[in-house]
């Protein structure tokens, strides 16, 4: 080795080191374009979840927070391969963060946190006029709200019987966090019971929620000291576990005919049916107890009944009604389906409306599809394979694709 080769090598090594500091800085620095010079803008936000909970729920709730900011103080950056350049950042404005902060609680209630505590603070890195700031939101969310007790209160023997006799399917559970999404999802759950059972105008706007997190014994004044100190370590225990007691009832005022179980009476289906069929010749059929109007005899009458899942006498059933509109959705013949309930007036019984948009009826398609493929025998190959296809959508008259 020549005496020169050391301080050789010494030299590549501080230049290699040199490199890969500034591709490390290049990687690590965000590029800002179309910032309001001389002007506070959004660069940063940071959202810190504090508190007595665990690593992955912090996680969770953080991601959901960062989905409640508002637009004015989201930052958007476009990654590059060893750097970001973020466009046309929006001024800060404390306005904004308040916003976000509302959103912030209105979130944390949804999921069950009704304690928690949310402040904000910024941090302005100047650099040449870019006013860079940092917005850094620290959330403490207290203890979630659990259900403690959860029950229905339906003032209507039957509704009431129907909700405890499906109660194992609750979405709501004791025990539960007390959150919106379960909640909801329990309403949801009890309109599809209802009109399953009949009740075809049944609502969510007919129920509401009551809930309530103090144990009403805690007030009773006492002067036995035994008792004193049990309410005292109640009290404390519902400051460490804070519990609520859920009721489902019927909202006050309701519209009661809403509570009307129907029966399903006339059915009357127009599987040609378009915008412009009005004011043409019709005729009409009865088949199977089922009357067909038909404009341009374009389908044989015979197929609506079997696609048809609920029938006249029967007791309105939420599933048979929308399962009829899937199935002839899922036919392919009609591109809109249509089935309209009308009660009638000071009845237990509806009669259904069933319209049917044809789609057109034959469905042209090509494809041109090349292959190449080498070889040392044959040498180069090259072909191309044209596929031609006509569907007919109402083949036969019977709603049959070929």
């Amino acid at each position: 080795m020549s005496p020169g080769q050391p301080h050789l090598y010494s030299t590549l090594r501080n230049f290699i080191i040199a490199g890969l500091w500034l591709l490390l800085a290049a990687s690590c620095s965000t590029i800002v374009k179309g910032y309001p010079a001389n002007k506070p803008f959004v660069y940063q936000t940071n959202i810190n979840i504090t508190g007595n909970i665990t690593s992955d729920t912090a996680a969770e709730i953080a991601s959901r927070l960062k989905g409640q900011l508002d637009d004015s103080i989201k930052t958007r950056s476009v990654s590059k391969v060893l750097w970001s350049v973020m466009k046309k950042p929006p001024v800060y404005d404390n306005s904004n963060a308040e916003k976000s902060v509302v959103y912030m609680r209105a979130l944390l209630n949804s999921m069950g946190y009704f304690t928690d505590t949310i402040t904000y603070d910024t941090a302005v890195n100047v650099k040449g006029d870019q006013y860079r700031t940092t917005v850094t939101f620290d959330i403490k969310p207290g203890k979630v709200v659990r259900i403690d007790s959860f029950n229905y209160n339906i003032k209507q023997q039957e509704l009431q019987s129907i909700a405890i006799a499906n109660q194992k399917d609750a979405f709501v559970k004791k025990g539960d966090p007390f959150a919106k999404a379960p909640i909801s999802a329990e309403f949801d759950r009890l309109v599809d019971l209802y009109r399953n059972s009949g009740y075809l105008r049944f609502g969510r706007e007919v129920l509401i929620g009551l809930w309530d997190t103090l144990d009403v014994s805690l007030l009773l004044p006492t002067f036995d000291p035994i008792e004193q100190f049990e309410i005292l370590q109640k009290l404390k225990e519902r400051r460490e576990n804070p519990r609520a007691n859920l009721e489902i009832r019927l909202k006050p005022g309701f519209d009661s005919t809403k509570l009307t179980k129907y029966y399903v009476g006339n059915i009357t289906a127009y599987p040609d049916f378009g915008p412009d069929t009005a004011g043409h010749s019709k005729t009409e059929k009865m088949v199977d107890g089922i009357k067909v109007i038909s404009y341009s005899n374009m389908f044989k009458p015979k197929i609506l009944p079997q696609n048809i899942y609920f029938h006249r006498g029967d007791l309105y059933n939420q599933k048979q009604y929308s399962k009829t509109i899937n199935r002839f959705n899922s036919l392919g013949t009609w591109r809109l389906v249509s089935i309209e309930p009308l009660a009638r007036k000071n009845q237990d019984t509806a009669d259904f409306t069933i319209r049917l948009t044809p789609a057109k009826k034959y469905s042209f398609t090509a494809n041109l599809e090349g292959s190449r493929n080498q070889s040392a025998v044959s040498g180069n190959l090259f072909g191309i394979g044209v596929n031609v296809g006509l569907q007919n959508r109402n083949f036969g008259r019977a709603a049959n694709i070929a």
